[in-house]
């Protein structure tokens, strides 16, 4: 792949929000930006692994004992996450985790949106190691950015990659809350994040087909298949 920054497809999962939907926000504003870009504040993580450079949410391996954890502070219900990822070289793996518990050590064992080689668009139980979801087709641009999307509302789980959906399904054991996670795995891995961007309380609202959303380094869809109309 050359060195050049491709744009990432529009929003898949294009939802209309209202915090009058109910359910605790935990101070957020809809949508509002999930990272300030120019430091840590409000996440908490090994600051040896995690940093942040022109505006991105780095994650570097600096010496492999464990899974390492960029966790935001507050946590969160129902919300729609949208992140634009990008793992350096295509090497190692890293994931967006969510909706679940940290641990004493600082571990997040709950459900994750998975990233890397051939695990783009999975969705994976930590704790068990469970795939849930397996999704084919993807188109996953290697060593560029990527568009990743989360939704959580209730026990229900939808992801999408790059424009296209990878799971709709639902998670009874998911906890009703917790807190959302950036990781960074084994080897020489380096893995960034930037325009994070979270929603509380999607609401299912009639969605225009030809709605799609223009941020710098992203296209504006002609096609935006809103994901109210599956909520």
């Amino acid at each position: 792949m050359g060195s050049g920054s491709r744009a990432v497809p529009a929003c898949l999962l294009a939802i209309v929000l209202s915090t009058a939907a109910g359910g605790d926000t935990g101070g957020l504003r809809a949508r509002s930006p999930f990272f300030n870009g120019r430091d840590l504040t409000g996440w908490e993580g090994n600051r040896e692994c995690w940093t942040v450079e022109k505006g991105e949410i780095v994650g570097r391996m600096v010496r492999f004992t464990r899974c390492e954890f960029l966790r935001a502070a507050k946590e969160v219900r129902n919300f729609r996450l949208v992140v634009e990822v990008k793992l350096v070289n295509d090497l190692g793996d890293s994931g967006i985790m969510f909706r679940g518990p940290v641990t004493e050590e600082g571990d997040m064992p709950g459900l994750m949106a998975d990233i890397g080689q051939e695990r783009w668009g999975c969705l994976v139980e930590r704790s068990t190691q469970k795939y849930l979801a397996q999704p084919a087709d993807l188109q996953v641009h290697r060593g560029e950015w990527n568009l990743y999307e989360v939704v959580a509302v209730g026990s229900r789980v939808l992801t999408a990659l790059n424009g296209k959906k990878c799971c709709d399904l639902e998670v009874p054991a998911m906890p009703a809350a917790g807190r959302i996670g950036l990781q960074l795995n084994w080897g020489n891995v380096e893995v960034r994040f930037r325009k994070l961007t979270l929603e509380p309380n999607p609401l299912r609202r009639t969605q225009d087909p030809q709605v799609g959303r223009s941020r710098r380094g992203v296209k504006k869809s002609s096609r935006g298949l809103g994901f109210g109309r599956f909520l």
